[in-house]
């Protein structure tokens, strides 16, 4: 549960939060009167998410918030001013707020703010480790594997641990950049500083420079105050970039200069803002390649390919899916007393898949298959159709194999995985084959297929199968 601390002097502030957020079964609320206050409690709440009044009696907000970094520089705090200017609170940004709301606020904005505090703290408060999960406790995320592509990517870490380098991580989508970013960022000496991560493909072109960078009053239309970016809020701390191949060239040359010189302009500005970031970036294109077509800076690309980690696909990594599996299924069963387990044939089944989506592919299968399992283990067919259908696909690859060769071997395949559904392509070749193994007789050859012997009927009825044998 996500804790949340309200500091206001206003009464009506406070009952309107409680409102708001009190009834809301995934959130703590706890209030303050006072910076003071606060201040005495915050050590043992141990907020997510701070929202305060810029101007109280006793300490402000501003004060409150530079105590407040001292102890706890990751904790997210929102800013409330109730003034036409907004410069006290843009003041309080270059301290380390997350961001500033003016009041009266607009719930929906407040809500939509405050959940993407939430989420910038646990990215900053969950610590990724690379040690084995049996080893270790005190984290809420793994990097997981024993395979030696892995082995290579966790000595990069540590061997980055003491360093401020820039980090270019490349690979394809699901393969776990983030989580890399996050562990690399964990065992850094920016550890206690923030942590910020922007997908680089998820907002609007147009707005993805002032975002990063901030802009002034009237820099464009809808401007209507100056904005602190993301590259000075995170001043002293790490940036992640994720997707930072589809990044507009404009701000291209922004990111250079920054890696360059440590500066910048707002936009619409014309004044430098000296800033202090570690930047790591993210790509699942091939660099090189966007380079060479162009849309990419060349010069860019070398200034953020100090220290390279290629993260290896999951097909490539295969010896690594039953601790992936073991570890997903202790993370997203429902019931953590009764971890469920998985069948030897359904894990054979995940070993042998090509996984196009990766470790995050894999993550979502283990998922479903923990929604559809009846029993205390995971069965074949509790996994996703494309990966018996893939199995299927297999079968029938090799070179030569005649119709009735291709039948008779998905025939033997579905009689030792009878708790799997097969694709319609080859289902009248099965039924076909089951009838003559049992002689004909429907009970048996229903059993055989894993079907009911009512489902098998229709399927003689629906494939004309009376036609070629003589059934009763």
């Amino acid at each position: 549960m996500d804790k949340l601390m309200l500091i206001d002097d206003e009464a009506d502030v406070r009952y309107s939060f409680e409102r708001i957020f009190g009834s809301k079964n995934a959130l703590q609320l706890s209030t303050a009167a006072s910076g003071e206050e606060a201040l005495v409690m915050i050590p043992e709440i141990k907020p997510d998410l701070v929202i305060m009044d810029v101007r109280m009696g006793g300490i402000n907000g501003i004060e409150t918030l530079q105590r407040l970094r001292e102890f706890d520089a990751k904790t997210p705090v929102i800013l409330m001013t109730a003034y036409g200017t907004t410069q006290t609170a843009i003041q309080a940004m270059k301290h380390g707020a997350y961001d500033y709301i003016l009041k009266p606020f607009d719930v929906p904005k407040l809500e939509e703010l405050v959940s993407k505090a939430l989420d910038a703290s646990r990215l900053m408060k969950q610590v990724v480790s690379c040690e084995p999960l049996s080893e270790k406790e005190d984290y809420d995320l793994g990097i997981i594997g024993q395979s030696s592509s892995m082995q290579e990517i966790f000595k990069i870490i540590g061997q980055l641990a003491s360093s401020d380098a820039t980090v270019l991580i490349t690979g394809e989508s699901g393969t776990g950049k983030e989580l890399v970013a996050r562990a690399i960022y964990n065992h850094s000496q920016r550890s206690k500083a923030p942590y910020l991560a922007i997908n680089s493909a998820a907002i609007p072109e147009n707005l993805l420079e002032s975002e990063l960078f901030g802009h002034e009053k009237g820099a464009f239309t809808g401007a209507s105050s100056l904005r602190i970016g993301k590259f000075e809020q995170c001043d002293g701390g790490t940036i992640f970039l994720d997707e930072i191949g589809d990044m507009p060239s404009a701000t291209q040359t922004k990111i250079l200069r920054v890696l360059q010189d440590g500066v910048f302009e707002r936009v619409g500005g014309d004044r430098s803002v000296k800033t202090d970031v570690r930047l790591i970036a993210a790509t699942n294109k091939l660099p090189e390649l966007a380079v060479s077509e162009g849309d990419f800076r060349e010069d860019l690309f070398y200034r953020l390919n100090v220290v390279r980690v290629e993260m290896p696909a999951l097909r490539e990594r295969k010896e690594d899916i039953p601790q992936l599996v073991r570890y997903f299924l202790s993370r997203y069963s429902p019931d953590k007393k009764g971890i469920k387990t998985i069948q030897n044939d359904a894990l054979a089944l995940l070993q042998e898949y090509d996984w196009p989506g990766n470790v995050r592919e894999l993550e979502n299968a283990v998922q479903r298959a923990l929604v559809m399992a009846k029993g205390d283990a995971i069965l074949n067919d509790n996994l996703p159709h494309e990966i018996i259908n893939q199995k299927l696909r297999d079968l029938g690859d090799d070179e030569g194999d005649d119709l009735e060769g291709l039948s008779a071997k998905l025939f033997n395949w579905a009689r030792n995985n009878p708790d799997l559904k097969v694709i319609p392509a080859v289902e009248r070749e099965l039924v076909i084959n089951a009838l003559k193994e049992t002689g004909g007789n429907q009970v048996q050859a229903a059993k055989i297929l894993g079907i009911t012997r009512a489902t098998l009927r229709k399927r003689i009825e629906q494939f004309s199968i009376r036609q070629e044998l003589s059934v009763e």
